[in-house]
């Protein structure tokens, strides 16, 4: 039998409503029952905060809606269109989350038309807005390489010395300690009579 509105008033009728009106005087008597119905409400509150998720703003919303665009003129080798976007992401939005997969896609779209002085420099700028952690090492790393495609010898060392001042133990310096070495076995090595 299912519980419909009519077959529900006489159980609503004869519940005994006493215990609800009686909980404040029993939180008043036993501080241990307060607690506990203070706890119970706010979990109750927290997840109902949880389900009710902060719509983003039209501010937001725009940006997400052009590195999109951007992303996917840029699958579709639209790269003009796709620089485009992602320039105006950068001049309106600076300040969003996206800012750094906007300049990540100038750089990308860069070396694929080999502009490669243009990408090293967003990866400084990248660096510079990171700093000198993980991310920011990445960076220096895929200007190093440029570097290194360039035949900007000189260059490129003094980014592998800079990732390796910082002593970080990251995937970046590990790289980067990798390449010194290459390089160190590629050196003639003295003759020895």
């Amino acid at each position: 039998m299912s519980l419909t509105i009519a077959n529900a008033k006489p159980l609503l009728k004869n519940m005994n409503w006493t215990f609800f009106f009686s909980v404040p005087q029993k939180i008043k008597k036993n501080k241990i029952l307060g607690i506990v119905f203070i706890s119970i409400y706010l979990l109750l509150a927290s997840a109902i905060m949880a389900q009710v998720k902060p719509r983003p703003s039209e501010r937001e919303h725009q940006a997400q809606l052009l590195i999109e665009l951007a992303d996917s003129l840029s699958k579709e080798a639209q790269y003009d269109y796709a620089l485009r976007l992602y320039l105006d992401y950068t001049e309106l939005y600076p300040l969003e989350k996206d800012i750094y997969s906007a300049y990540e896609g100038i750089a990308r779209i860069n070396i694929i038309q080999q502009e490669l002085p243009q990408a090293v420099d967003i990866y400084f700028i990248l660096y510079n807005k990171t700093g000198p952690g993980e991310k920011g090492l990445s960076y220096l790393y895929q200007a190093a390489k440029l570097y290194d495609r360039m035949g900007m010898v000189e260059e490129r060392n003094g980014v592998i010395s800079e990732i390796l001042a910082t002593d970080a133990q990251t995937e970046a310096a590990e790289k980067a300690r990798m390449l010194v070495r290459f390089d160190n076995a590629l050196q003639p090595k003295p003759a020895t009579y």
